[in-house]
């Protein structure tokens, strides 16, 4: 290798990796994205992700412009995990269950009726065990959590019948989340468990593919799904998170009052 080569080498490596006040004058454009419909009057992750964008350009002056994307435009949750795994993606607002696929340990959360109320679970997650599992998380995936949101209590509902006792659930293909806790919730129950993205599920339950689903009522809501659905039991069989993620490394690359205005944005 001569060293005109190795010299372009070194050029091509600056150009790939920021260094330290790289930002220090250029305006930085970050991406966030989330798969739920764009209504601003419904609590959820698009007004969290408006929230966010105000709070982080506000807090930048300027510096840092914020793109919302919602309603799955940058792909399933899984896809966007993927994105910011890669850092083709910087911010994503995804639900622990789907971060499962990537850090097994994160699907505690996910367990049947582990916690009573939303109280118990942030004060659980916002103490050390959630701080730990964010560090494990980091480590092992490249993805930092910003904060844990609230998805809620979830719910189930169908088509066929009213679900007052466990043998209701006999037979019902339920849309689940791609975990595996859930799979098995809804197979111990005598359900049929069909994990799929949430940007089929409606269409899914039009076209009778699904009997039923399991989702928070803020996501009942918004998403519409009384139009598809006629029977909703409110079980609450498990409490769900909402996780606002950024690529490590990216985050790392920025300078300490860009990371503090992102850091003092995500949701408390």
């Amino acid at each position: 290798m001569n060293k005109c080569t190795v010299f372009v080498l070194v050029l091509l490596a600056c150009a790939l990796v920021p260094f330290p006040g790289a930002y220090a004058q250029t305006k930085i454009v970050m991406k966030i994205a989330h798969n739920q419909p764009a209504d601003p009057k419904e609590a959820g992750p698009h007004a969290g992700a408006l929230a966010f964008k105000e709070a982080v350009e506000k807090g930048t002056n300027g510096q840092v412009e914020v793109q919302v994307f919602h309603s799955g435009q940058l792909g399933d949750q899984r896809v966007m995990l993927e994105s910011v795994q890669m850092g083709t993606l910087e911010t994503s607002a995804v639900g622990d269950a789907v971060l499962v696929n990537f850090f097994p340990p994160i699907g505690v959360i996910g367990i049947p009726y582990l916690f009573k109320d939303s109280a118990t679970a942030f004060k659980v997650l916002d103490g050390k065990f959630g701080q730990e599992l964010s560090k494990a998380l980091v480590e092992k995936t490249g993805i930092r959590i910003l904060a844990y949101g609230e998805n809620g209590f979830r719910h189930f509902t169908n088509n066929k019948r009213e679900i007052r006792k466990p043998t209701d659930m006999k037979g019902l293909k339920m849309r689940v989340q791609e975990n595996p806790a859930h799979v098995q919730m809804v197979s111990a129950l005598g359900g049929i468990p069909v994990p799929m993205a949430w940007t089929e599920v409606y269409t899914s339950l039009q076209q009778g593919v699904l009997d039923g689903q399991e989702n928070p009522l803020s996501v009942i809501v918004v998403s519409k799904l009384w139009e598809v659905q006629k029977y909703l039991v409110l079980d609450s069989h498990l409490w769900s998170a909402t996780l606002l993620v950024i690529n490590e490394k990216l985050f790392q690359s920025y300078p300490q009052n860009i990371r503090a205005a992102i850091q003092n944005a995500a949701p408390k």
